[in-house]
């Protein structure tokens, strides 16, 4: 597949259908949650303990396993953090400036439920106007 002809439009790339073939997993080996938290709290973003410690709690919460985690706090502001999962992992990108973080969910497995953490994720940092998005992965 040949993407050099790919068209920006409104935040979406637009694919030429006829350049690829659509099809259905047939194997689900997971699900990636995307969570675009949008006019969240900015002191809360830019606060690297109290992220850690939400992070940790919708892990807890979800049934999920923390196995390892770092984060680092960048000048002026803004913090990035990823905890490594048995199930996968989960993730975050902060712009305190703009009141936003993406956060990253990707699980596998049925045990885990990262709905829950998403819900607690969006209470935690106050977000007023969150958006999900959910897409399966496999082949």
């Amino acid at each position: 597949m040949n993407l050099n002809h790919l068209e920006y439009l409104g935040g979406f790339f637009i694919i030429n259908k006829n350049d690829f073939e659509l099809s259905v997993l047939e194997t689900r080996l997971g699900t990636h949650y995307i969570l675009e938290a949008c006019d969240a709290d900015s002191n809360l973003l830019n606060d690297k303990d109290y992220i850690m410690a939400s992070l940790r709690e919708a892990i807890n919460q979800s049934n999920a396993t923390l196995i390892d985690e770092i984060s680092v706090e960048f000048t002026p502001q803004g913090i990035t953090a990823v905890c490594l999962l048995s199930e996968s992992h989960l993730s975050i990108h902060t712009w305190p400036e703009k009141h936003y973080a993406a956060i990253d969910i990707f699980t596998c497995g049925d045990h885990s439920e990262p709905l829950v953490a998403c819900d607690y994720l969006i209470a935690a940092f106050k977000t007023i106007n969150p958006k999900i998005q959910i897409i399966p992965r496999g082949y």
